[in-house]
């Protein structure tokens, strides 16, 4: 089997097989993942959700990829380090935020431009398909939307700009008392160098790495034309109105 697959009678074998699991994956994730009963499941894959809720999380901040996770969560952690706080995060599961809902424990929701957030899906995984891609957005934020007064919306820009205002206004509405530290470029290096080491340490890099770059915004311009235009594309930017209007600016 080998042979045959790595034959020139099949040049493309293995990437089409992979982009059509790929595709699937996704899908399956994105819609079976949004529902707090399948949550289980997911719990017996630790590697690839080390940090779903549990009745022990004191936070949960969570979104879908590529929305702000990475660049809040080091900022969050950075400024409560030693405390001993448990957050999950980086699921991109509405199951999830579902499950910390239930639990009363503060929840967040971040959000991003569908354009911009979809595109950087694309940018770092090339195989996956503009319309599943626009599915897992589209379902993920409408499956919560019914919960929306129970949880903090954030916006990407809001995140990346004001993180620390971002840690004020979680205070702010769950009566909390979570560390955070003015925002300066200092701070923004720091967080940027934190992200970096992580870069280094899981081989990412170019059209996988966390922090913007030359490679990932020539492809991102591609893939944001494609997206604009896919029929799917004004229900999602619906859905982004409708919780940005309900954002902590």
């Amino acid at each position: 089997m080998q042979v045959l697959m790595e034959s020139s009678a099949f040049p493309n074998y293995n990437a089409v097989v992979l982009a059509k699991i790929k595709k699937n994956a996704l899908f399956l994730g994105s819609v079976i993942g949004n529902y707090r009963l399948f949550l289980p499941g997911f719990r017996l894959f630790k590697q690839r959700f080390p940090k779903l809720t549990t009745a022990k999380t004191d936070i949960c901040i969570d979104g879908y990829p590529r929305s702000g996770n990475t660049y809040i969560v080091s900022a969050f952690l950075g400024w409560n380090r030693g405390q001993g706080l448990i957050a999950s995060h980086h699921s991109h599961l509405a199951g999830n935020i579902k499950y910390a809902l239930k639990r009363k424990i503060p929840t967040v929701v971040l959000i991003r431009k569908p354009e911009d957030a979809v595109s950087s899906v694309l940018v770092w995984d090339g195989l996956l398909n503009t319309t599943v891609a626009l599915v897992g957005y589209i379902h993920f934020y409408n499956t919560l939307w019914k919960h929306q007064q129970d949880f903090l919306i954030l916006c990407f820009d809001d995140v990346i700009k004001r993180p620390d205002i971002c840690v004020q206004s979680i205070n702010q509405r769950f009566n909390s008392k979570f560390c955070s530290r003015q925002f300066s470029a200092e701070e923004d290096s720091k967080i940027r160098i934190r992200l970096k080491k992580a870069d280094l340490l899981y081989h990412r890099e170019g059209a996988n790495a966390s922090l913007p770059n030359p490679q990932k915004s020539q492809l991102k311009k591609k893939y944001s034309k494609r997206i604009q235009n896919n029929p799917l594309f004004p229900y999602a930017k619906r859905l982004f109105d409708k919780y940005s209007s309900l954002a902590k600016k």
